[in-house]
């Protein structure tokens, strides 16, 4: 097993798990109200800044 995340299956597993867990939050991520573009590419990068830290300690 490896400590490496494939970003596009984590973007993937993201978007399922948050519909999940709370799909108001869900569509805001994936449609912001003030008409921006999808976030869910950010919150990947955050999650996998997150992952890298985790694994420092």
């Amino acid at each position: 097993m490896t400590d490496e995340l494939d970003p596009s299956r984590l973007e993937s597993a993201l978007r399922m798990y948050v519909a999940e867990l709370d799909y108001d939050t869900h569509k805001y991520i994936e449609s912001p109200e003030n008409g921006g573009p999808d976030r869910y590419p950010e919150e990947v990068d955050f999650f996998l800044r997150c992952w890298e830290t985790a694994g420092e300690g």
